[in-house]
């Protein structure tokens, strides 16, 4: 499963997968998962909450958040919605944050597995109701707050240096970035910047846009006809000979076999 979608909607995608790793990113959005089956570590802001089958998680707006699949694949649903879609709940969730983004299975009411179900067989539809899709959010939303305790958001979420970086990388890794360039966009130091991505995304400058242009190799590997060439070239690799010794670094294969074994997997499904 990859965080990078179609836009069936402008202001709604969903997506449903099995496993997930994604580094540690934030938009003007909330994300809602359900875990179907399996485990999830789920990072938001400071903290690192395990997801188990049955559990619902919601991301208010602007929030940094990061997924890992441990061990056996996790099958989840995820639903992105535009601020267009909070409303009665626009003003919480543009001011305010939950003190666990969490709600156990044991205390999910069954309005919540519901509509999340519905609202994937909804959007997968060939004619496919805006107006049903806004109404199933809302349910969701409306269940869901009662069991959240909300506190008031003491930063805007975009001031703070990591905020800024998330940003500006998830917006320009498909094209030559370096920590000298980034630097230099947000204001800071390459000391400085170094320092926050070992402390605070506990990774390498390198490592961290890389994760970006991997997931999006491995969607365009799967779901499109491009390539090898031109899915490096797309994903912000400077050659394709770089493009494949990164991929088998941190996947253990090379994109073709990647692109293979994928398909075999979907075969076997028929």
């Amino acid at each position: 499963m990859f965080p990078f979608y179609e836009e069936k909607y402008l202001d709604l995608q969903i997506s449903t997968g099995t496993g997930m790793n994604f580094p540690p990113h934030l938009h003007s959005a909330i994300e809602i998962l359900f875990i179907k089956k399996g485990t999830l570590n789920a990072q938001c802001s400071n903290s690192v909450y395990t997801m188990n089958e049955g559990d619902f998680l919601i991301v208010f707006p602007n929030t940094i958040h990061a997924y890992e699949t441990p061990g056996e694949e996790a099958h989840l649903s995820m639903i992105i919605c535009h601020p267009r879609l909070f409303g009665d709940y626009l003003n919480e969730l543009m001011h305010a944050v939950p003190s666990c983004p969490v709600i156990p299975s044991a205390f999910l009411h069954d309005d919540i597995p519901y509509a999340m179900n519905r609202l994937v067989e909804e959007y997968q539809s060939n004619n496919a109701s805006r107006a049903v899709c806004r109404a199933l959010v809302q349910l969701i939303l409306s269940r869901a707050f009662p069991l959240l305790q909300l506190q008031e958001k003491h930063s805007t979420g975009e001031s703070d240096l990591p905020s800024r970086v998330i940003t500006y990388i998830s917006q320009n890794f498909r094209h030559p970035l370096s920590l000298d360039d980034v630097a230099k966009q947000v204001g800071a130091s390459k000391c400085h910047l170094s320092h926050m991505f070992s402390s605070k995304l506990h990774t390498s400058f390198h490592r961290y846009i890389n994760s970006f242009r991997l997931n999006l190799a491995q969607n365009l590997l799967c779901n499109t006809d491009l390539d090898i060439s031109t899915i490096s070239q797309e994903c912000g690799f400077e050659n394709q000979r770089t493009f494949n010794r990164v991929f088998l670094q941190y996947c253990d294969t090379t994109p073709s076999q990647y692109r293979i074994s994928f398909l075999k997997k979907e075969s076997d499904k028929k």
